[in-house]
């Protein structure tokens, strides 16, 4: 039987736009860049302003910051020659930390924009680690929240993880697990993420390679014994009560399937372990739109492929507003038994964008039972105490000055964050405006032709797995291609007999032509699509562009290649200046295939 593919939505819940992590990490620098406003932090105080200090709200204070940290908190502070900003009528809270992102391309410096100035990687380049942590430690000028990350993540051979294009070591046997941390530790991971999961949460049939029993319970042994924490990647209720009796620090998103609450809840209080929820995402896959792209001040400090993503979702099948409602539920049950629960948005998935959708995430807590003052220590003290972030994550004397000042009172009506009038780190105002953003112009020519022997990472196995469907689908490369060429991309598909809600099943592959999945590129430049395509059933091509719905094109089936061409000029619905994705799938019922092959635009 074949392996199954990863269904998008748990590719979502840890970071689906890993497939771009390698060609899109941010390397490390040896030169900081430095933001245009100021040379130093030089000494100002913020005058009687509403102040949430992490913990609990200050009505009226002042607050000195020198040397890029805060100097004092009082009522009210002496009068000094130094700059006195006044903030009458808003709220000063420490700069938010985001407990679950993957942190590539400008991630950071995105999310500083919104007052995230910290930012906690689940799966990401292990090179960025060790540059992460001398930035962390200083208090020069920045424009880029500060990283802590588990670089790679324990998983079992052909298990989640190892779909994203990166060379990830597997873990194979309990025996293994001390020389595995030791070497994530060595090469810079701050904590380690384990997977369990089998997909058993969204299909009946099929199972991936996870971390079994033994092998989870050496890794929590050994990151512990080695000074790290230990987090679990899980989408199912059993998982999650089984990795709490093993001792893991914290769960990375909330269960997702629809089992009994009160064992796992009763394992996270016993354990004492923290919960990462990410309401962000599962929001976006149950339909969720929370404006954040349509608020005045938050839209102008908005890129245009944040602006994009933000407005993205899952490529295909109908939404699922359950989604969202169980995962409330959930994180309501965990909050009542004082289970603590941390802010993490799992930025950039679809739906989601850098340091904006913290803004959302609170929303979102807030919904699901958290007062807005609990809300907000999800997002700055708890997370800075649950990981060990002594220098950040509340507002008092000597801290790092990581500040968000807003219109409003967050304290009491939580959307009033998305209010932002200045964000500081390190002592030093930072821009707001996004920079100019050069449309990603997608020249006429060669997309993909398989001849080498590792697939594309921008092409990528999709199903009805998303929604809740019991179809996979498996991508491989195989030897000799159309026309004679070295290889070609096989589509291996198993449908199954009814779809989601009353939708025929369906699968296929999906390709990305920009940065990150669904953002959109200029390809005005090409009037015409061409593939060679080998299929004994009919394929249904979908072009994404924007937000609105794919336009569709039955490609018809042939035993033999055949040439395809599709004029791109005349399809209802279809922007060429904004081409997000390709789809190419097919339904029905069974096991089926297909082959593509020189993929290009002209």
């Amino acid at each position: 039987m074949a392996r199954p593919s990863i269904p998008v939505l748990i590719a979502a819940l840890s970071g689906s736009a890993l497939v771009a992590l390698i060609a899109l990490s941010e390397r490390p620098s040896t030169q900081r860049t430095q933001p245009p406003q100021e040379s130093g932090p030089g000494a100002f105080v913020i005058h009687g302003v509403r102040v949430f200090d992490g913990d609990t709200v200050w009505p009226r204070a002042d607050v000195a910051i020198r040397d890029g940290r805060i100097e004092a908190i009082a009522a009210s502070l002496p009068a000094e020659e130094r700059e006195r900003i006044d903030g009458s009528g808003m709220t000063l809270l420490p700069g938010f930390i985001d407990a679950h992102v993957h942190a590539y391309g400008d991630a950071r410096r995105e999310a500083l924009r919104f007052g995230t100035t910290t930012v906690l990687d689940m799966f990401g380049d292990p090179a960025l680690l060790r540059d992460a942590r001398a930035e962390r430690e200083s208090l020069d000028a920045t424009d880029r929240a500060d990283l802590w990350g588990a670089g790679v993540l324990a998983t079992a051979k052909g298990g989640h993880g190892t779909q994203f294009g990166i060379a990830v070591p597997t873990l194979d046997s309990p025996d293994a697990a001390p020389a595995w941390v030791a070497a994530r530790r060595e090469e810079g991971s701050d904590f380690i993420k384990l997977v369990r999961e089998d997909l058993s949460t969204y299909v009946q049939t099929e199972r991936l390679p996870t971390l079994d029993a033994a092998r989870s319970q050496a890794v929590v042994t050994a990151a512990q014994a080695q000074g790290l924490r230990a987090l679990a990647h899980v989408s199912s209720v059993a998982h999650a009560v089984e990795v709490l009796g093993q001792g893991a620090d914290g769960l990375v998103h909330v269960p997702q399937d629809a089992a009994d609450d009160r064992a796992f809840v009763e394992a996270a209080r016993e354990r004492g372990a923290f919960v990462v929820p990410t309401l962000s995402v599962i929001a976006a896959f149950a339909g969720r739109d929370h404006g954040l792209a349509e608020h005045p001040r938050l839209a102008a400090r908005l890129s245009p492929s944040q602006r994009d993503q933000l407005r993205g979702r899952p490529s295909f099948g109908p939404l699922s507003p359950r989604l969202i409602e169980r995962a409330k539920a959930r994180v309501q049950a965990l909050h009542a038994a004082g289970v603590p629960l941390l802010a993490g948005t799992d930025a950039p998935n679809p739906g989601t964008a850098f340091g904006a959708s913290m803004h959302g995430e609170l929303s979102l807590l807030v919904e699901a039972g958290l007062s807005p003052i609990e809300a907000l220590r999800a997002a700055t003290s708890l997370p800075a105490e649950h990981f060990g972030l002594h220098d950040r994550g509340r507002i008092a004397p000597g801290l790092r000055a990581d500040l968000v000042l807003v219109e409003g009172d967050p304290s009491t009506d939580i959307q009033a964050t998305r209010d932002l009038v200045t964000v500081w780190k390190n002592g030093r105002r930072i821009d707001p405006h996004p920079p100019a953003e050069a449309a990603i112009r997608l020249e006429p020519g060669l997309l993909a032709n398989f001849d080498a022997n590792a697939l594309p990472p921008a092409w990528m196995p999709a199903s009805d797995q998303m929604r809740g469907g019991r179809s996979t689908a498996r991508i491989i490369r195989i030897e000799g291609g159309a026309e004679g060429s070295a290889g070609a991309l096989r589509v291996e598909t198993r449908l199954a007999e009814l779809g989601v809600e009353g939708q025929p099943a369906w699968a296929g592959v999906f390709f990305s032509p920009g940065p990150a999945p669904m953002a959109a590129v200029d390809a005005s430049a090409a009037s015409t699509l061409r593939l060679q395509l080998r299929s004994a059933t009919p394929v249904q091509l979908l072009l994404f562009s924007g937000n609105s719905v794919p336009a569709a094109v039955t490609l018809a089936a042939g035993e033999g290649w055949q040439s395809v061409e599709v004029d791109l000029t005349n399809l209802v619905g279809f922007d060429r200046m904004r081409l997000s994705g390709v789809s190419l799938s097919v339904t029905g019922s069974g096991a089926r295939h297909f082959d593509v092959d020189e993929v290009l635009l002209d």
